[in-house]
């Protein structure tokens, strides 16, 4: 007897948002939200982490404070 091939569908969101969450599992991550205001992104600029033109850019914010977070964590271990 002869089975059908199964369709190979695309993955649903709630699935990708399952697999991220594992994957920051595994890594000891943590997502979380943050409201970040005009001080904040100034900080973020006067740390060389933001340009001006990513102010509004979400992920541009975001890679932006990882990056000064990891300054911060090089200056108090050095």
């Amino acid at each position: 007897m002869k089975t059908k091939a199964k369709a190979h569908l695309a993955p649903t969101a709630a699935a990708q948002r399952m697999r991220e969450h594992r994957a920051r599992q595994a890594i000891g991550a943590t997502r979380i939200a943050l409201d970040l205001d005009g001080d904040d992104k100034d900080w973020l600029r006067g740390q060389g982490t933001l340009r001006e033109w990513d102010e509004e850019d979400a992920r541009a914010l975001a890679q932006a404070l990882k990056l000064a977070l990891q300054k911060l964590r090089h200056k108090v271990t050095a």
